[in-house]
C-alpha cells in the first residue's frame, strides 16, 4: 500500500508539471482582460450659440464606449462652464439617448451679460455609471459681455414688392454689427400662385421706403435665414466707424399666397485668435403675416393702333394693335378694350372673348381686330392680368379712324 501511494503522489506531481508546461506552449490562453469602464467616447462636435442672456449648446451623442461597446441606455451628461478666472463650473446634468442630437441652454449669470466682451468656454463630459468620464468634448467658446440690442416694435407688411420689414432703430450701433431675419413658412395654398412677391421694377422705378434688401445667406426650407448689411457711416471726422441701422428691410424673397413668420436680431462678429465668434442680440417677438396677391400688374404701355385697308385684308377692314411686352414673373395674359367713340358705350372686352377657354387667352402683345366697322372712330386700351387674377389699369387710349371707303386715307 505504501509503495502504490508514492507511486499516486508522483503520478500526480509529473501530471501537474506536464499541464503547466503545455499552457506555456505555443497554445497559451489569453491574458484575462479587465472588465469593461462603459465608458462613452467625448462628445467632439460640441457648439455654443449666444443669444441675448442664454446660449444654446449644440452636439451630437455617442453611440459607443471607449472599448467600441454599444451604449443602449440613456448616458448622463454633465456641461460645465469656463470662465477666464474660474475652473470649468458644473450648470447643469442631462441624460439623452445614444447617437442622437442634444442640446442645453444655459442662462448666463447678470455678471456674464454685462460689460466688456470676453471669451467663455464650454465643455460636456459623457459620463458612465459611476460619473467618471473618459474625456472632456472639444471646446465650444462664446462671448461674455454686454450684447446688442434686442429688435424692438417688428412689423410686417406686404407689398407689391416683397415683404416690409420694419423695427425700431437705435444709434451707434458699432461696426460689423448686421441683421440676421429668420423667415419660416408656416403654411401655402395648395394651388396657389407660388411666385415672389417682388412685382416687375418698371411699376417702382424708386424703392419709395429706401431700405436694404435682405438677402438669403442659406436655404433650409421652410425656414431661411436672410442677412441686412447696413451702411456705415463716421461717427464724426476722426471717431470710429458705427453702423447706421435701417430700421427695416424688404424681403424680395417671399412668395405670395403663404403664411410666414419673422423674427429679427442684431448681431456683432469678433474675431478671437483667428476664429470669429458671433455675439448675438436677443430676438424680436415673432410676428405672422399672410402675403395675399393683391397687387395688380404693370400697366400696359407703348399702345399703337394701325388701321389695315379691306383691300389688304382680303375686302374686310381691321385693326392692328401692339404694344410694349409685361416682363413680370406673375404675368398670365392680356385683355384688349374697344369703344366706339361716336356712341356714349362702355368699353368691350375683345380678347379674351367672355366664355372662351383658357386656351384663347391672348399672351403675346399684339392682336388682329377684324370686327371693325367702315366710318367708324374706335378707341382701344390694352390691360395685363396676373396668375391671382389681379387686373391692371388699361393703358392709355388709341384713337383710329375707320374710313368709308375700307381705304387708310
Amino acid at each position: 500500500m505504501a509503495i502504490g501511494s508514492q507511486y499516486s503522489k508522483w503520478f500526480a506531481i509529473v501530471a501537474a508539471a506536464l499541464l503547466t508546461a503545455a499552457g506555456l506552449g505555443c497554445g497559451i490562453a489569453a491574458a484575462p482582460q479587465p472588465p469593461s469602464l462603459h465608458l462613452p467616447k467625448p462628445v467632439t462636435d460640441l457648439k455654443a450659440e449666444r443669444n441675448g442672456n442664454q446660449v444654446l449648446l449644440i452636439w451630437t451623442m455617442p453611440k459607443r464606449t471607449t472599448d467600441n461597446q454599444r451604449l443602449r441606455q440613456p448616458v448622463p451628461v454633465r456641461i460645465c462652464l469656463q470662465t477666464v478666472s474660474r475652473a470649468c463650473d458644473t450648470v447643469g446634468h442631462l441624460q439623452e439617448l445614444p447617437g442622437k442630437p442634444a442640446t442645453f441652454t444655459d442662462v448666463l449669470p447678470a455678471v456674464l451679460v454685462q460689460g466688456y466682451t470676453r471669451t467663455i468656454t464650454y465643455q460636456v463630459f459623457m459620463l458612465n455609471a459611476q460619473a467618471r468620464a473618459a474625456a472632456p468634448s472639444n471646446d465650444a467658446q462664446t462671448l461674455a459681455g454686454a450684447a446688442p440690442l434686442p429688435v424692438t416694435g417688428l412689423t410686417v407688411q406686404a407689398t407689391s414688392q416683397g415683404v416690409l420689414l420694419h423695427w425700431q432703430s437705435v444709434p451707434n450701433l458699432p461696426d460689423g454689427t448686421v441683421f440676421e431675419i429668420q423667415r419660416t413658412l408656416l403654411s401655402s395654398s395648395q394651388g396657389s400662385s407660388t411666385k415672389s412677391t417682388a412685382k416687375n421694377a418698371i411699376r417702382h422705378p424708386q424703392n419709395p421706403q429706401k431700405l436694404p434688401t435682405a438677402t438669403r445667406k442659406q436655404k433650409q426650407p421652410p425656414q431661411q435665414i436672410l442677412m441686412v448689411h447696413p451702411g456705415v457711416a463716421a461717427a464724426n471726422a476722426s471717431g470710429p466707424k458705427e453702423a447706421v441701422d435701417p430700421g427695416g428691410a424688404l424681403d424680395t424673397d417671399a412668395q405670395f399666397n403663404a403664411t410666414y413668420r419673422y423674427t429679427v436680431a442684431r448681431i456683432v462678429e469678433h474675431t478671437v485668435g483667428t476664429k470669429k465668434i458671433r455675439l448675438q442680440g436677443a430676438s424680436s417677438q415673432p410676428v405672422t403675416i399672410q402675403t395675399r396677391d393683391i397687387f395688380p400688374p404693370a400697366t400696359p404701355q407703348r399702345l399703337v393702333a394701325v388701321v389695315v385697308s379691306a383691300a389688304m385684308n382680303g375686302g374686310i377692314p381691321a385693326v392692328d394693335l401692339s404694344w410694349s411686352a409685361n416682363r413680370e414673373s406673375d404675368f398670365a395674359h392680356y385683355r384688349v378694350y374697344r369703344r366706339d367713340v361716336e356712341s356714349s358705350a362702355i368699353p368691350v372686352l375683345l380678347a379674351p372673348a367672355l366664355g372662351s377657354p383658357p386656351s384663347a387667352t391672348l399672351v403675346t402683345p399684339t392682336y388682329h381686330d377684324v370686327s371693325i366697322e367702315a366710318d367708324h372712330r374706335y378707341a382701344y386700351s390694352v390691360s395685363a392680368v396676373d396668375t391671382s387674377g389681379n387686373e391692371s389699369q388699361p393703358s392709355q387710349e388709341v384713337v383710329v379712324d375707320v374710313p368709308a371707303n375700307g381705304s387708310n386715307n
